[in-house]
């Protein structure tokens, strides 16, 4: 159990790294009176020592947060998919970040007290930066998590196990059918594959729907 604390100018974030849950409390305390002040948002804290202040900045801009929460970060522009809904084709032409580029921006978001960073697409697991990126992201105590469509092979799903991130969001739009329709065959079972896996090894993992004419028919009214 881990609760980040960021200091604002009106009081504080408690951030539950384990499920993203968070308070905005406004009013200030001495730092030896914050434990039982999170112990009331989060009982099960049981030691002042699962408390982790990230960041202690005194921002004039009172009724301001000092920095985002958590950040959704793009590190590719491609994708293995070419799903009729996507609003995100690949840009001919559009130059990604780099690998020094890409860590220097999580080490400035770390040093501003972010919490969270999501890696979204096209897909990011087709990122050539992919590996180095969730490590590094991993490595500064960021809560990392990771939207894909599934569509990849044993290595990526088997180093999502090791990497164990926080949270892996997977895309599925209904039944198979449905589903096989949108983004191409063989890619529901993929998905439904990844699931499965992500359950067993018990990485929090959630289903993502695009809402779409297809996809409304298969939901009750």
């Amino acid at each position: 159990m881990t609760i980040k604390i960021r200091k604002e100018s009106f009081g504080y974030i408690f951030f539950r790294q384990s499920d993203r849950k968070y308070f905005i409390v406004e009013k200030n305390f001495a730092d030896s009176d914050l434990f039982p002040v999170v112990k009331q948002y989060f009982p099960e804290v049981c030691d002042s020592k699962e408390i982790v202040i990230v960041q202690n900045k005194d921002s004039k801009r009172s009724l301001n947060l000092s920095a985002p929460i958590g950040l959704y970060l793009e590190i590719s522009q491609k994708c293995n998919l070419n799903c009729g809904h996507c609003y995100k084709p690949d840009e001919v032409g559009h130059k990604e970040m780099g690998l020094d580029q890409i860590k220097n921006l999580l080490r400035e978001l770390t040093a501003m007290g972010v919490f969270e960073i999501r890696l979204c697409g096209n897909e990011p697991t087709a990122s050539k930066w992919f590996f180095e990126v969730t490590k590094y992201i991993k490595e500064r105590g960021l809560y990392l998590g990771i939207n894909t469509n599934g569509f990849f092979g044993k290595r990526i799903k088997e180093y999502l196990g090791s990497l164990n991130p926080d949270l892996v969001v997977v895309s599925v739009d209904g039944k198979k059918e449905t589903h096989s329709q949108i983004r191409g065959r063989g890619v529901y079972e993929k998905a439904i594959e990844l699931l499965k896996y992500l359950r067993d090894l018990n990485i929090n993992c959630r289903i993502n729907t695009v809402l779409s004419k297809k996809t409304l028919k298969i939901f009750p009214q």
